[in-house]
């Protein structure tokens, strides 16, 4: 099968709680997921006031979504998993029309192409099915700890370094993915706030997405701290936009 671009799409949301817009976002695209449904109450915290003073000191909030196949994948608070059509190109450029899986609101900023993938939709479907099963629940929403930037990390590792990840010593890298996008998620979780749950851990998380305990090679590497073959190297592997650093010692 060919290769096609794995593009994140990034939207800046200007206000409201962060859980709340998840929620909204996931109503929306409730009807092209998996047929979740139903309303979900909303909420409005004094935080919203502060988003503007955040966003001026690098803090600013965002939301993600992963395009991969022509499908476009999130994670809303509520309901987990998400899948709808990719935002038009009206959209994209700026213009009108309504974008289903987004929050209300949040403003498109840009498309970011992170890298080539040659894994077929078939392939997809069990890295999505996997996250779901696992890390990325109908009910694992949080927003310092596990939001929709951290599946979009996570589900990008998955599929742009899904060879590599069979390998015990292999570090994925995702050069091309902007770090500023969870910056203010990573500074609450490193603070200490709100660490009631589990913190997502995307290289983890992206091995098992990949049923990497399972495949030739799993454990096998010379030694645990050096550095393994490149993602660009496997038969079913994807092309990161920039290559994988070698893990230190």
């Amino acid at each position: 099968m060919s290769s096609e671009d794995v593009i994140l799409h990034v939207y800046e949301l200007h206000a409201g709680n962060g859980a709340q817009q998840q929620q909204q976002q996931s109503n929306a695209a409730a009807s092209s997921s998996d047929g979740d449904g139903g309303s979900t109450s909303q909420q409005q915290t004094p935080a919203a006031a502060l988003l503007p003073i955040l966003r001026r000191v690098g803090l600013g909030t965002y939301h993600t979504s992963l395009e991969v196949r022509s499908r476009c994948y999130s994670y809303a608070a509520g309901h987990g998993i998400v899948q709808s059509d990719p935002p038009s190109a009206a959209i994209i450029g700026g213009g009108s029309g309504t974008d289903s899986h987004a929050p209300t609101n949040a403003q498109y900023s840009q498309r970011i192409v992170l890298g080539s993938t040659d894994l077929d939709r078939g392939k997809i479907n069990e890295l999505i099915r996997r996250m779901r099963d696992t890390s990325f629940t109908t009910t694992g929403y949080h927003l310092l700890n596990r939001n929709c930037n951290h599946f979009t990390t996570t589900l990008a590792m998955a599929v742009l370094h899904y060879d590599g990840l069979a390998d015990a010593g292999y570090t994925p890298k995702l050069d091309e993915y902007p770090s500023w996008i969870n910056r203010l998620a990573r500074t609450g979780t490193g603070l200490g706030c709100l660490n009631d749950t589990d913190i997502c851990d995307p290289v983890r998380e992206a091995r098992v997405a990949a049923g990497a305990e399972s495949r030739v090679g799993w454990g096998l590497s010379s030694k645990p701290g050096n550095a393994s073959k490149s993602a660009a190297d496997g038969g079913n592997g994807s092309k990161v936009a920039a290559s994988s650093s070698k893990k230190k010692e």
